[in-house]
């Protein structure tokens, strides 16, 4: 018994890491930050491709956005790594500040950015599946 205890308990952090990794994957997405999207959905770029989405939004420059952006990108780090080096040449909606993380994984790409916006007054988290 005592062996059965010792063994749930050194599997307990690989299961939650496990658990963890499930909750950044396509059908997971509205999971990957402790607070529910403020949306998701699918959209099509202008080459026809479709990916699924979700994006969460904090007042303008929040430190809590940044925080869980940072949290968030090492998770993906830890269950997507290595990160890859997106596109420099990439189109954005003209935010104040960018921060894109992109993670390949066979044929899935998850892109992770955090953008500041001073119009709308508001700095938003998106969370992005396509595959390739």
């Amino acid at each position: 018994m005592l062996r059965k205890s010792l063994l749930f308990t050194l599997c307990l952090p690989s299961l939650a890491f496990a658990q963890d990794c499930d909750d950044l994957r396509t059908a997971g997405l509205f999971n990957a930050i402790n607070q529910p999207p403020a949306f998701c959905g699918t959209s099509t770029d202008l080459s026809g491709q479709q990916s699924q989405h979700c994006a969460w939004e904090y007042g303008y420059c929040d430190v809590n956005a940044l925080l869980q952006f940072t949290e968030l990108s090492q998770r993906f780090d830890q269950c997507h790594g290595p990160r890859i080096e997106p596109d420099k040449d990439a189109r954005v909606n003209h935010p104040d500040s960018y921060t894109l993380h992109q993670y390949h994984l066979g044929i899935s790409v998850y892109s992770l950015s955090l953008k500041d916006k001073a119009g709308p007054h508001k700095t938003l988290i998106f969370v992005r599946h396509f595959a390739r």
